[in-house]
């Protein structure tokens, strides 16, 4: 059974009631909703920077354990435009900034396509982003940036 508590505390950004389950050490911290996501995944989502940090210093925790559609939760905080998590995700090697969704939509993609600029600007500057790797119907990824004007502004 999943410990709500844990997850509703990465939800609502709690970092001290988060820090204070993360002593139990036979909690399961990636056990996951119905549709697949993580504590982990929800505190990406929605941008909760220290309540990452923590879990990024988990051994524990599966950075890159994937939602339903194969998002990851550096995907979501791609896709929502969480500068400060991206960052703290981007500097640690076990995150997969590669990994696509299983439709292939990768989060350099959805960066783009939502004008994310700073997020963009992050992956760009980094040398394991594919900034050419297209989408299973081949859209580039340029073109839905300039499309989209996330470069232009």
């Amino acid at each position: 059974m999943m410990n709500s508590e844990f997850f509703m505390a990465c939800q609502k950004g709690n970092t001290a009631k988060v820090a204070s389950l993360l002593v139990d050490s036979l909690m399961d911290v990636n056990q996951a909703r119905d549709d697949d996501v993580t504590p982990f995944y929800v505190a990406c989502e929605e941008g909760h920077k220290e309540v990452v940090a923590l879990l990024l210093a988990d051994a524990r925790v599966d950075v890159n354990q994937v939602d339903s559609n194969g998002a990851t939760p550096f995907y979501i905080a791609c896709l929502a435009g969480h500068k400060e998590v991206v960052e703290l995700l981007l500097a640690d090697a076990r995150v997969g900034v590669k990994q696509a969704r299983y439709d292939g939509v990768t989060p350099f993609f959805i960066a783009s396509q939502k004008g994310h600029k700073e997020v963009i600007t992050l992956l760009l500057a980094d040398a394991r982003v594919d900034m050419h790797r297209v989408r299973y119907d081949s859209a580039r990824l340029f073109y839905i940036a300039c499309r989209n004007s996330a470069l232009h502004h």
